[in-house]
């Protein structure tokens, strides 16, 4: 290797504790990998294949169809379930998704910060007999995008692809299941990655914003801590296999759903090969309350932070006790809407103190029904404390008088316009699959005669059920 024509670039951040080499130490390590032998590269991954040995196929017991939905539902010899829809909405696109109840809910209190983590050290260590680097290049060509997670209730295995490379994505799942790949020297390359990481992150406002909203929201609970590079210490190889042996060692309690372009033909076959063979456990985990909920009443957290922009940052909550219904979900869709209109009105156009002002409406079943809508915003420091009682006023007008009969009818039009968008969307229709054969829950029947059938008194008596609980969480960080 020539050493006359090189740059050397190191970068790191400006912090207490981080030493950057000197030209003497740069200058040691490209003199000791210059001395050293380096072997040719060696191809030992022609002619391999992901599964050597072809898994005994399983059997599908029992097929019905949903008219509902348009999708069949597939019983398979070892418990598993499935689900498929098939659509012409996207010729090269294949949705696959597993989930299994539990999740998060089942671990312990020291387990949970590995579960932030899992799909990011798994998908370090590659697959089988396969590093993360001869896993790429075994793909090559392929198009296939696997991640996997734990989440608060469920444990999930989401894969978007091709159609055409529907065997090769089922390969991967049946492994993932059987045969996951543990390295340790990976896991330690893994760690000084997310150490690094964590360490540039110390120094952004965004995270103080965002893990300090993440702390008020749950209440201190220790579950939610956010991660720092401190807290990486407590995460140990030996946890992460035990964390994903936990939730991934018995699919028997999972369910897979495919949305996309499908050959049922071809996919029966698959799925009696790669997941009707996969060996359960006959567990039946399900979610359990894991003790996380929301402060009640009104709480504030107003701090500074040095930012290189001057603004303020606004984060506005409103939750409490609803019903998970289809109802619920499409009134709380409505009241977003509605302070959307009012607040590009009073905020944005009148007062000129942001460009955009965004609203989240969102409803959890677990551990018990509650909403919670959103409204954040960054704004110039002079105006934050104004447009923080506009906020609020919006919200107590709603409350008071209802919507008015123009903004509704915007909300009305635009959920329709919009939900005909949607179910061209291959996405969309796997959350409608996922909110139905997860959380019982059906946000497509009779949807446009429920929107049609939305007034000023059913929103304002709604709005005044939910707004009024007095539970409120603001966060706002200033400018130092």
């Amino acid at each position: 290797m020539r050493d006359d024509n090189e740059i050397i670039t190191i970068t790191g951040p400006e912090k207490e504790g981080i030493t950057i080499p000197s030209i003497q130490e740069i200058q040691q390590v490209l003199a000791t990998y210059r001395s050293n032998k380096i072997d040719p590269y060696i191809d030992n991954i022609t002619g391999k294949k992901l599964i050597e040995k072809d898994p005994v196929p399983g059997k599908i017991i029992k097929t019905s169809a949903n008219p509902i939905l348009g999708t069949s539902e597939l019983i398979l010899s070892n418990g598993m379930k499935v689900i498929y829809k098939p659509t012409d909405i996207k010729e090269d696109e294949l949705i696959i998704k597993g989930y299994g109840s539990g999740g998060q809910s089942l671990l312990k209190d020291d387990e949970v910060i590995v579960a932030g983590v899992i799909g990011s050290v798994v998908d370090q260590m590659g697959i089988s007999s396969f590093s993360r680097t001869d896993l790429n290049k075994l793909l090559a060509g392929k198009r296939i995008n696997l991640n996997i997670g734990i989440m608060r209730d469920q444990d999930v295995i989401n894969v978007r692809t091709s159609p055409k490379d529907l065997e090769t994505s089922l390969q991967l799942i049946n492994l993932y299941y059987t045969n996951p790949r543990w390295n340790e020297t990976d896991y330690i390359t893994w760690m000084d990655k997310m150490r690094a990481m964590y360490i540039n992150a110390e120094s952004e406002p965004r995270k103080a914003f965002s893990d300090t909203i993440t702390v008020m929201m749950t209440d201190h609970n220790r579950r939610t801590i956010p991660m720092t590079y401190k807290l990486l210490d407590e995460i140990t190889f030996e946890k992460i296999k035990s964390v994903y042996s936990q939730r991934f060692s018995d699919p028997g309690n999972f369910t897979f759903q495919f949305i996309g372009k499908i050959n049922p033909e071809e996919l029966h076959k698959m799925i009696e090969k790669y997941l009707a063979s996969l060996p359960v456990q006959n567990r039946k985990d399900t979610y359990k309350d894991d003790g996380i909920h929301a402060p009640s009443g009104h709480l504030n957290n107003d701090f500074k932070r040095e930012n290189k922009t001057p603004r303020t940052s606004v984060f506005i909550d409103y939750n409490g006790t609803c019903n998970y219904s289809a109802d619920d979900r499409l009134f709380g869709a409505a009241i977003r809407h509605i302070l959307e209109l009012r607040y590009v009105e009073s905020i944005r156009e009148d007062e000129g103190g942001t460009y955009s002002v965004r609203i989240s409406y969102n409803i959890d079943k677990n551990p018990v029904p509650w909403f919670m809508m959103n409204v954040v915003f960054d704004t110039d420091p002079l105006k934050a404390d104004k447009l923080v009682g506009i906020v609020h006023r919006e919200v107590e007008k709603l409350v008071e008088n209802g919507p008015s009969e123009t903004d509704l009818q915007k909300a009305k039009e635009y959920f329709i316009k919009q939900r005909q968008e949607d179910m061209k969307e291959n996405n969309w229709w796997n959350n409608i699959l996922t909110d139905y054969y997860f959380y019982d829950l059906d946000y497509l029947t009779g949807y446009e005669n429920k929107v049609k059938a939305l007034d000023v008194n059913s929103v304002h008596d709604y709005a005044k059920k939910v707004l009024s609980q007095g539970n409120i969480i603001e966060v706002i960080m200033r400018p130092q």
